[in-house]
């Protein structure tokens, strides 16, 4: 099994959300699996961590599950698995 590392986050890129990105990348995530792709990491040079699988282009290939984390002020922080069926 393949893992990709993906720094994709909607709360910079897009919108200033506050409490709503973590459902935000759940959406996003779900599409993903549905749609077989991994969005590319944005802002960051590969060339700092060249022995990690880090997405720089988005990738079309088959997504059977993603781990989403997000984490708030106070250490109020959560982690969410999705699967396909």
């Amino acid at each position: 099994m393949r893992v990709y590392i993906t720094g994709y986050g909607l709360k910079a890129p897009k919108i200033q959300s506050v409490g709503a990105t973590g459902a935000i990348q759940a959406i996003a995530s779900l599409i993903s699996i549905e749609n077989n792709f991994i969005p590319a990491t944005i802002k960051s040079n590969p060339l700092n961590y060249a022995d990690l699988p880090i997405v720089t282009e988005t990738n079309y290939s088959e997504v059977n599950k993603v781990a989403i984390t997000s984490h708030g002020y106070g250490g109020n922080n959560s982690c969410l698995l999705l699967s396909k069926l």
